[in-house]
C-alpha cells in the first residue's frame, strides 16, 4: 500500500508545482428558496465539487473560453482539503485541537509564458468570484516542503476530482 511520502514524490515528480496557495472556505452558503434566504452548511462532498469548479474557472481565465471548452485544458494542479468544518479560526483550533475551518491547500504550475504577478492576479480574481470562499487567499511562490505539508492529513485529503498534471498545448 502506498504511503503519504509516495504520494508526495508522485506529485513532486509529475506536477512540478511552482505556486502554493491556501484559501479559506465559508462555513455555509446562502441560497434562496421561495423568496427567503436559507444558509446551507458546506459539506466535504460539496467542497470537492466546488474545488473542481474553481480549477475549471481558473483554467478558462488562463487559457480563454474557446481553448478551455475545445480541449478541456486544465491548469496543472493538486488540491487538498483540510479542516473539519466546525468553524473557528485555525489559530484558536491549535489551542483547542478540535475545530478547524475548512480550507484548501492548492498546488499549481503556472504557465511558463506568464509572470508570477499576473498569475497571482488571475487566481485572486477567480477565487473572489466564488460564492463559497472567504475573500482572502494566500498565494506565494513555492518554497520548502509545501507538498508534504499539504498531504499531512494523508492521501485521502487529496481532491482527486481536480488532480491534473498538465496537458499543455503551448
Amino acid at each position: 500500500m502506498a504511503k503519504t511520502r509516495d504520494y508526495v514524490k508522485w506529485i513532486e515528480t509529475n506536477l512540478r508545482p511552482d505556486v502554493y496557495c491556501v484559501g479559506t472556505l465559508k462555513q455555509a452558503v446562502k441560497i434562496w428558496r421561495n423568496g427567503s434566504p436559507i444558509w446551507v452548511p458546506l459539506k466535504e462532498e460539496t467542497i470537492r465539487q466546488r474545488a473542481s469548479q474553481f480549477t475549471a474557472r481558473l483554467s478558462e481565465a488562463l487559457y480563454g473560453k474557446t481553448i478551455y471548452q475545445r480541449f478541456k485544458l486544465l491548469v496543472p494542479n493538486a488540491i487538498t482539503l483540510e479542516g473539519n468544518g466546525n468553524g473557528r479560526s485555525i489559530q484558536s483550533a491549535f489551542r483547542s485541537k478540535k475545530k478547524v475551518r475548512y480550507h484548501l491547500n492548492i498546488l499549481l504550475r503556472k504557465p511558463e509564458s506568464m509572470a508570477f504577478d499576473a498569475f497571482r492576479r488571475k487566481i485572486n480574481k477567480v477565487w473572489r468570484s466564488c460564492d463559497w470562499t472567504m475573500p482572502d487567499i494566500k498565494i506565494m511562490e513555492r518554497s520548502g516542503k509545501c507538498v508534504s505539508y499539504s498531504l499531512k492529513d494523508g492521501p485521502e485529503s487529496l481532491v482527486t476530482e481536480t488532480l491534473n498534471f498538465g496537458n499543455e498545448l503551448f
